[in-house]
């Protein structure tokens, strides 16, 4: 069984960074969660990674359904879920066929992606993702995502966001979507030996930081540029993607 309680002060700050980063991002910063996706997938082991953090995200979403309770647009949930559902099947046996390399080689490549898709927004301003065909595609491919890298976040974001939600409707209807998806996911994680004692340990290790990260979130939502935060987090992101892709790469 893999070690999972490091020896090194340094990688234990660095997944303390990611934890918090993670309650950061489900109450005050959308988007930069994927920071701590690669942050995890970088230290461990690539599949096991996402077991280890699948925990962390489900107390991260109850922290934030909290926080915007009442604030929920459920149409944009539901027209995610069922597609979303399937994308995790699909994910869960690709999973099954992928060792550690091929996994953090992908999982590289998917963040990249995430990334791009970014700044493909950004270039289209104007495009309306309404119709249903469009939905399925989103909700299929971070279904995908979610169950092999945790990296669904940009995906829904550029989705919720094109939906022009207030900000606090964007937060309530991405956190029970984000909940809803995970949760299907543990059955499936437990399957594939990714969740087990030793993860549950270490994530109950890191839950306060997580808290600390939810409450320093939501206190400088108003206060601090998301345009910052967003543009450090995608280039944090987009370097930890090429780290795993060249090192998989090399690896294989």
């Amino acid at each position: 069984m893999t070690a999972l309680f490091p020896n090194d002060l340094g990688v234990w700050l660095l997944l303390a960074f990611g934890v918090f980063v993670v309650g950061l991002s489900k109450t005050g910063i959308p988007g930069i969660g994927i920071l701590f996706v690669a942050i995890f997938a970088s230290i461990f082991p690539a599949r096991l990674s996402t077991g280890i953090a699948l925990p962390l995200l489900i107390v991260a979403d109850l922290v934030a359904i909290r926080r915007f309770r009442g604030k929920t647009v459920w149409s944009h949930v539901w027209k995610l879920i069922p597609p979303s559902f399937a994308g995790v099947v699909v994910g869960y046996y690709s999973m099954k066929y992928l060792n550690d390399s091929s996994a953090g080689f992908w999982i590289g490549i998917l963040i990249l992606l995430m990334v791009v898709l970014h700044f493909f927004r950004k270039a289209l301003p104007n495009w309306q993702p309404h119709q249903a065909g469009v939905a399925l595609f989103f909700g299929f491919t971070s279904g995908i995502v979610t169950m092999i890298a945790n990296a669904a976040g940009p995906l829904v974001t550029l989705y919720l966001l094109e939906m022009k939600l207030k900000k606090e409707e964007f937060m309530g209807t991405g956190a029970w979507f984000y909940l809803m998806m995970n949760c299907v996911k543990v059955p499936f994680g437990l399957s594939l030996g990714i969740i087990h004692s030793q993860t549950l340990f270490l994530d109950f290790v890191f839950v306060p930081i997580l808290l600390l990260g939810a409450w320093w979130g939501g206190r400088i939502n108003h206060r601090i540029s998301q345009n910052w935060f967003e543009w450090g987090a995608i280039g944090f992101a987009a370097i930890a993607a090429l780290r795993l892709i060249v090192v998989n790469w090399l690896t294989n």
